[in-house]
């Protein structure tokens, strides 16, 4: 597997999502190359560069990089006012538990 050879240093987190992405590939029966490529972050056109410069299926990347950002425009709203009204939620509930200072 060419596309895990640069996996020595950064963090766990780095390390993992290359393996992440492969999975899902190799879940949907695709290379791991353009399974990273596909599903991984980073913008679209570098992603496209990549794309174009190697042996993949660019429509089946670009295909999967489209969805992921139309996902990110319809679920991004939706999950920041949830995480807004619970952190609302979450700040009146410990003003409330401390009580009122007694001088």
């Amino acid at each position: 597997m060419k596309c895990f050879t640069g996996l020595r240093g950064g963090s766990r987190g780095q390390r993992r999502l290359p393996v992440a992405c492969g999975g899902i590939g190799a879940a949907a029966g695709a290379d791991p190359l353009i399974a990273y490529l596909a599903t991984g972050p980073g913008g679209a056109d570098s992603v496209a560069i990549i794309a174009a410069s190697s042996n993949v299926n660019v429509r089946f990347v670009m295909a999967m990089q489209m969805a992921r950002f139309v996902a990110v425009l319809a679920i991004g709203p939706v999950a920041a006012r949830f995480l807004a009204r619970r952190a609302t939620a979450n700040a009146n509930t410990n003003a409330n538990a401390t009580g009122p200072k007694d001088s």
